[in-house]
C-alpha cells in the first residue's frame, strides 16, 4: 500500500487500521477517527487496499461517499479501479459494496445455521466454558466447586423463586 501511495506522489497523513474488526458498520474506533479527520479536512485522498476492508454495507458506503464528496476528498483502492466522479464509477463501487454486504450476510447466516445444528447434536459451539464447568480436551467437565452453586440456583428457580430473591439468597 505504501508503494502505491508513493507512486502517486502522495504523503501519508495517518493509518486507520482495525486489526480483527469487521467492516460491517461504521461504529469502529479508527473509522470514527477517519470520519472526524475527513470533516476536519486533514487529507485529500483516502487510500484503502480493497473496498470490503473499508465498508461492507451499501448504506455505509453511500454515507462515506457523500461525506468525502462534501469535503472534496478522493478515494482510491489499491486493487480496484474505481472512478467515482462518473456515473458508471459510482454504479460499480456500489455494486462491489452490495456484493461485500451480501457475502457478509451469507457467511453470518451459514454460521448461525451451523451453530444451531451443532447445538441440536449436543455439540459445543466454542467459547469459554460456562460457570460450573471446565474444558478438558475440548469437552465440558463438571467442576464441583462451582457446580453446587449452579444446582442451588436451578433448585431455587424451579421452586418459584425469582432472580432477585435468588441473588439475595
Amino acid at each position: 500500500m505504501l508503494s502505491f501511495v508513493k507512486s502517486q506522489g502522495w504523503e501519508v497523513y495517518d493509518f486507520y487500521v482495525e486489526e480483527g474488526v469487521s467492516a460491517k458498520n461504521l461504529k469502529r474506533p479508527s473509522m470514527q477517527r477517519l470520519i472526524q479527520d475527513t470533516i476536519d479536512k486533514k487529507f485529500d485522498v483516502v487510500v484503502f487496499y480493497k473496498l470490503d476492508r473499508l465498508v461492507r454495507s451499501v448504506s455505509d458506503l453511500d454515507s462515506l461517499l457523500q461525506l468525502f464528496d462534501e469535503n472534496k476528498i478522493a478515494i482510491r483502492s489499491v486493487t480496484e479501479p474505481f472512478d467515482t466522479p462518473t456515473a458508471i464509477g459510482r454504479f460499480l463501487i456500489t455494486l462491489v459494496a452490495a456484493i461485500a454486504q451480501w457475502e457478509r450476510e451469507t457467511i453470518s447466516e451459514r454460521v448461525v445455521i451451523n451453530m444451531v445444528k451443532k447445538a441440536t447434536m449436543g455439540e459445543r459451539n466454542g467459547g469459554r466454558a460456562p460457570y460450573g464447568y471446565r474444558l478438558k480436551e475440548g469437552k465440558l467437565i463438571i467442576y464441583d466447586e462451582e457446580a453446587r452453586f449452579v444446582k442451588d440456583i436451578f433448585n431455587l428457580y424451579t421452586s418459584g423463586k425469582g432472580i432477585r430473591s435468588i441473588v439475595l439468597y
